[in-house]
């Protein structure tokens, strides 16, 4: 194994800065798992839980990401597959080399894939995975059956593989490389010319959540209809950022508490799952797409942001495909819809920072919270847990593993009550607890207080609303996500 990785880390070494973004997919069961956990050179993110299956994204090396659907093959939910086409530099398509009666139904699906439009050009490396299997087809046999040689307009290959040992898959991702490049370098009248968009889209829209716009709002307003306004003025919230059929319902806590009246600029902080980000960065575009409306960026606000230094900018393919601050998009435009067009967003992707980091972000971002035009979102879940996850803590003595959970998290939640920045990282360094949002719920908590070292007159208070979590764990073989909606008021 480690020479394996070695020569894949070899392989990488000279893609520099290069954004490449890998897209495998395949028909469930072909060893997509497998193979992703054999190219997985490093811990980089937990997997994402989504609406009934998952994706994970894997960085070998800084600049090349591969993106995996983990899927259960039903074909409703292949259906969503297309989601993630757009600015893809290659496809590694995996096939059960023994699995004879469905290599028909996956020369369907890598066809239906490569015919997008997202998927025009892109070079394809299949793996004809577990050649180890005595039934196995010959390569020559999954080409002909895959009908590979009517492709046109892109290049591609084929590779024996069997993913449980490693074999022949260093060199299918050299192959894949030596492609990917030739279609970086020479590809681009392929490529999608959205690199400087102006509107990003609602790329989770139809996955993540209804795009039908009418059946959002029904079911936006019924999940605000059941919730409380506490009363007092709130200026930031902390909500979950997964599918709406797990936590649309909990999130909706917080967002009764915005009073749209009174707010001009919502900043959206939501962490980056899929890049590697030891900073903050900006968005490039201009506006962000919703089922409802357009939400305007503030540019004006964001070129501030980049004169204090330490900001970077999102690259159209990074903006889109992450997740964490296009869930908070449909309720912001539901809440503020009374001030359609007189408001503006300003999100911020949070990396992987060091405390200090969180401290100077703390005090760039501290004269902004103080503005009471100005209201801030934080984008997180809280914990993930499950072999999945590769988190597993149970405290038995607080009863069944659920209940372990929600002691832990809410261990996590007293300390943001508290609005004890230190207390909340030490609390992370002890249990290690899987909150995905921990560097922008960091920054928060040292907005605070950087804003009470300037002056003693505010009076902030920071209380949970609600919680919930995905699944009741009773066992080591389950896995769950918890959700947590909470407020920060000021008086």
């Amino acid at each position: 194994m480690g020479s394996f990785l070695s020569k894949l880390t070899e392989l990488f070494s000279d893609w520099g800065t290069t954004q490449a973004r890998i897209l495998m997919l395949g028909l469930d069961a072909a060893g997509k798992t497998t193979v992703l956990y054999k190219i997985k050179l490093n811990e980089t993110i937990a997997t994402i839980p989504t609406i009934g299956f998952n994706v994970e994204t894997v960085s070998p090396v800084k600049g090349l990401t591969f993106t995996v659907w983990d899927v259960g093959g039903q074909k409703k939910i292949r259906g969503l597959w297309h989601h993630y086409y757009q600015n893809s530099d290659g496809l590694l398509y995996v096939v059960d080399s023994s699995d004879r009666e469905r290599i028909e139904e996956s020369r369907e699906e890598l066809f239906g894939i490569i015919e997008s439009d997202g998927m025009r050009g892109v070079p394809v490396c299949v793996l004809a995975n577990k050649q180890d299997m005595p039934n196995a087809m010959s390569i020559s046999k999954i080409t002909e059956q895959l009908q590979l040689h009517k492709l046109s307009g892109r290049k591609w290959y084929v590779q024996s593989t069997c993913a449980t040992n490693g074999e022949g898959i260093f060199e299918g991702m050299n192959q894949l490389s030596v492609m990917v490049k030739e279609y970086l370098r020479d590809g681009s009248m392929f490529k999608s010319k959205r690199e400087t968009a102006q509107i990003r889209r609602a790329s989770h829209s139809g996955s993540w959540y209804t795009d039908n716009a009418s059946e959002l709002d029904h079911q936006l307003s019924g999940w605000l209809a059941k919730s409380n306004a506490v009363g007092s003025r709130t200026r930031a919230l902390i909500a979950p950022h997964a599918g709406y059929y797990y936590c649309g319902a909990c999130a909706a806590y917080a967002y009764r508490q915005m009073d749209p009246s009174k707010i001009k600029r919502v900043f959206i902080l939501g962490p980056s799952h899929h890049v590697r980000l030891s900073g903050c960065a900006l968005t490039a575009t201009e506006k962000y797409r919703t089922p409802f409306y357009d939400l305007i960026v503030d540019t004006q606000i964001n070129a501030e942001l980049y004169k204090s230094g330490p900001f970077e900018t999102m690259n159209i393919s990074t903006d889109e495909d992450e997740h964490s601050i296009e869930m908070q998009l449909p309720y912001i435009a539901k809440v503020m819809e009374s001030c359609k067009g007189n408001f503006t967003v300003v999100p911020v992707l949070v990396g992987s920072l060091t405390p200090d980091k969180e401290q100077m972000y703390g005090q760039i971002f501290s004269k902004y919270l103080a503005d009471p035009d100005n209201f801030f979102v934080i984008s997180s879940d809280f914990c993930h847990w499950g072999q999945r996850f590769n988190y597993t803590y149970y405290d038995k003595s607080k009863g069944d593993i659920w209940q372990s959970i929600e002691n832990l998290d809410k261990m996590g939640m007293d300390k943001v009550e508290r609005l004890d920045s230190k207390g909340f990282n030490e609390y992370l360094g002890q249990y290690h607890n899987t909150i995905c949002g921990r560097y922008p719920i960091g920054v928060l908590l040292h907005t605070v207080d950087a804003m009470r070292k300037v002056s003693n007159g505010y009076k902030l208070s920071f209380k949970f609303l609600q919680y919930s979590q995905s699944s009741k764990c009773a066992s080591m073989r389950d896995s769950s996500v918890s959700y947590a909606a909470g407020v920060l008021m000021m008086d």
